[in-house]
């Protein structure tokens, strides 16, 4: 199954939708990492976060999703999508995590959670907003991100499948999200059309979560059913990343290091060494 986002909209209700699917991405992120469970977990879920945020942005722009602890046993946690269909992440841990059984609080409590657009227009201004977490779960530390930075009222539902398959498990992940639009002159009972479409939004279970990923086309209508959805067109969604050679000898050069056959760098995104490279060799890639 493809990886994709599904937008949508409510035809009589000021209300807009977002249905997220993931698995091939969510593979090629761990292909070239041992993460612990913990961390997959999250790391899952900020890659749907990246995804939808990526979707409510409609330039063309380097997008980040990031979570920030130095005084926590996750340190960073970081997922970036371009061009809106391109994602990549990376997690900095202590090694404690590969045994340990930590609950979202505790391992989050207090870390600053941030989303940044970087334009492609040198015309149009960089955009952060970030928020410090408080809660029990993620999905409810994005809910209040979208509250106090975009002052939307948002409701988000995820959900990670895991499935046991050997030589080791592979995941599938969904995530949900309705949030409220601004009132136009026409609209005259908003609040009202957003309680309904919310009552049945909380209905919804991991059970149905699963279900969208296979039909959501189906789906999505019987769960709101009190409502007509207005569905655009499936955006697929793929692994890449943007390390490279080029780049590797831009940030030497801005560290001031004069690389040479000796010279070993590795990218935390996906795992790839760079090495031998000196200019006047080319480098390898392994």
């Amino acid at each position: 199954m493809s990886d994709f986002i599904f937008p949508f909209v409510f035809k009589n209700a000021n209300v807009r939708g977002r249905f997220i699917h993931l698995d091939q991405v969510i593979e090629d992120c761990f292909e070239n990492h041992e993460y612990s469970p913990v961390v997959k977990s999250i790391m899952i879920r900020s890659l749907l976060y990246s995804v939808l945020f990526s979707s409510l942005v409609k330039i063309d722009a380097v997008m980040t999703f990031q979570i920030q602890n130095p005084d926590s046993l996750l340190k960073l946690m970081v997922s970036e999508i371009y061009q809106q269909k391109f994602i990549r992440a990376f997690c900095r841990y202590e090694d404690v995590l590969d045994e340990a059984v930590i609950d979202f609080k505790s391992l989050l409590d207090g870390a600053l959670l941030s989303f940044t657009v970087d334009p492609t227009d040198d015309k149009l201004k960089r955009y952060q907003g970030v928020i410090k977490i408080n809660h029990d779960n993620f999905d409810d530390a994005v809910q209040e991100y979208f509250l106090a930075s975009e002052q939307s009222e948002t409701k988000i539902k995820t959900s990670i499948r895991v499935n046991n398959n050997l030589p080791q498990p592979t995941y599938e992940a969904s995530c949900l999200m309705i949030q409220k639009l601004p009132k136009t002159q026409i609209q005259k009972d908003i609040e009202s059309d957003w309680d309904r479409v919310s009552i049945f939004f909380d209905t919804i279970e991991d059970k149905d979560l699963a279900k969208m990923s296979k039909d959501y086309a189906s789906y999505l209508p019987m769960i709101f059913s009190e409502d007509e959805l207005v569905a655009f067109d499936k955006e697929n969604v793929f692994y890449r990343c943007r390390c490279s050679l080029e780049k590797i000898y831009q940030i030497l050069e801005q560290m001031n290091i004069e690389p040479d056959e000796e010279t070993q760098i590795k990218c935390e995104y996906c795992g790839r060494v760079y090495e031998g490279i000196d200019k006047a060799t080319g480098g390898q890639v392994h």
